[in-house]
């Protein structure tokens, strides 16, 4: 009987599968903000959690105002190479000036407003109302990161919010409405890399007048673009010995499989 065998994975050949991949790139991946807010100096108590809109105003007046954001980087695969990483939002209300990234020291309560995380910052749900009820939950204000009048404060350690100085990226507003770009590729890599803690940022502004952005409440709600890589196969040349056996020897095949 010539019938030609074959080894069997109980053998020291056994068969096997050789698969050469390229990995899934991101062209590029869109984040929106999970959670955002924004602080108002002249209305210390109140949560802006709510609203469509975020302000900014700066130069230390008794108006200031600034938003707070932050984003999950969930939907980015595990190993994956982040290339860039660009901050969209959307101006509303357009006043020339330089607004600034400045990362936050705090962590982020990411449950519903009614949850208990002393030490953590609740975006809060109200438009411009202080928190004062157990169906308003907390909020951030700018004088606490997590409040509600029938409770016990806790406040930033400056008022304002606590952040960085180091600028982590800029936008230009101009003095048209529309899109406007910052490129953190630098924090967004620090926090998926873990270098980083993840807890969002502050944006501040260098104006002294009032400017409107979208929050994540309206349909224009600010995102990050971000592209990356994955991990991919390489392109290999294979050498195989199958083994083939009959009753009158050892007979030996020799293979080879290209890839490119």
């Amino acid at each position: 009987d010539d019938t030609p065998v074959i080894s069997s994975r109980e053998s020291a050949f056994d068969p096997y599968l050789f698969i050469t991949y390229t990995g899934q790139t991101g062209s590029p991946k869109t984040i929106n903000v999970s959670h955002d807010a924004y602080l108002r100096k002249d209305q210390a108590a109140r949560n802006y959690g709510g609203c469509t809109y975020m302000e900014f105003n700066g130069g230390g007046d008794a108006d200031d105002r600034r938003p707070i954001l932050y984003f999950d980087l969930s939907a980015i695969p595990s190993g994956a190479t982040i290339t860039s990483a660009l901050l969209k939002v959307h101006v509303t209300t357009a006043k020339t000036g330089t607004v600034t990234v400045r990362r936050l020291t705090r962590d982020w309560c990411l449950q519903a407003t009614t949850c208990l995380c002393p030490n953590k910052v609740v975006e809060g749900d109200l438009n411009g109302a202080v928190p004062d009820s157990v169906g308003e939950g907390y909020g951030a204000t700018w004088d606490n990161y997590f409040y509600n009048a029938n409770s016990a404060a806790c406040p930033w350690t400056t008022t304002g919010g606590d952040y960085y100085a180091a600028s982590r990226g800029s936008l230009v507003m101009g003095s048209a409405a529309g899109w406007k770009t910052a490129d953190i590729t630098s924090l967004t890599q620090g926090w998926y890399a873990s270098t980083i803690p993840f807890q969002g940022f502050a944006l501040t502004s260098s104006s002294n007048t009032v400017a409107r952005i979208a929050s994540r409440e309206s349909a224009n709600k600010p995102y990050l673009s971000i592209n990356y890589t994955t991990s991919q196969g390489s392109n290999i040349s294979l050498s195989a010995r199958p083994l083939l056996t009959c009753d009158r020897g050892l007979i030996t095949v020799n293979m080879t499989v290209n890839s490119s």
